[in-house]
């Protein structure tokens, strides 16, 4: 368990997106029911965070482990989406949503499980890590098929809200059983030599 927190510790995106409009529920839960997006596989999704780098191997190791994030990913949007994150008022946007929040509320709570590990997560081949953010944006729920073809997005919980549903659902789905193998995937991307700039952490 506590080398696949470790290992989710390099999944955290620390992005920031610009005022949009919300998504307006018809056309919204239309898309959804066509599409089945709740379950919408990250096979794709990690296809196109592969051609970010074509040469680093994060996203070809971490493929073995797709089934796992398939059922991660689907445990958490159906946690999420027990409310409706739409509207049906068109005039309605959301602000900036910014995920160091969520980044912020992940380390103390693998802090309290482990200890501290932020200083070591800094050495991680910054390619790797380029690659280990686009596959976090492939298991967040707030984003999907519906919401890119609609140019909109939804409405949700609070960011420790949506940790909690994270978390728990990587445990309802023994994914921590496969921490060894997935931190042997990701041990191996460490920078090895000085001509490699890690990752270091944003201030």
């Amino acid at each position: 368990m506590r080398l696949l927190i470790f290992s989710f510790g390099f999944l955290v995106v620390f992005v920031e997106s610009e005022a949009i409009k919300q998504c307006l529920c018809k056309p919204y839960e239309k898309c959804l029911m066509k599409k089945g997006v709740g379950s919408e596989p990250v096979d794709k999704c990690f296809s196109k965070c592969e051609k970010i780098f074509p040469t680093c191997s994060f996203v070809s190791c971490m493929r073995q482990f797709i089934p796992d994030f398939n059922k991660i990913k689907q445990c958490s949007y159906s946690a999420m989406y027990g409310f409706r994150g739409c509207t049906s008022q068109k005039m309605n946007v959301l602000g900036e949503r910014s995920m160091e929040e969520f980044r912020d509320i992940m380390i103390s709570t693998v802090e309290e499980n482990i200890g501290d590990f932020d200083e070591t997560r800094e050495f991680m081949n910054k390619k790797a890590a380029r690659q280990a953010e686009c596959v976090f944006e492939c298991l967040y729920p707030g984003r999907n098929y519906c919401t890119r073809k609609l140019k909109c997005d939804v409405y949700l919980p609070p960011e420790d809200e949506f940790f909690k549903s994270f978390y728990s659902c990587a445990q309802e789905k023994q994914l921590f059983s496969k921490s060894e193998q997935m931190y042997a995937c990701i041990s191996k991307l460490f920078v090895t030599s000085d001509k490699e700039e890690p990752n270091r952490r944003r201030s």
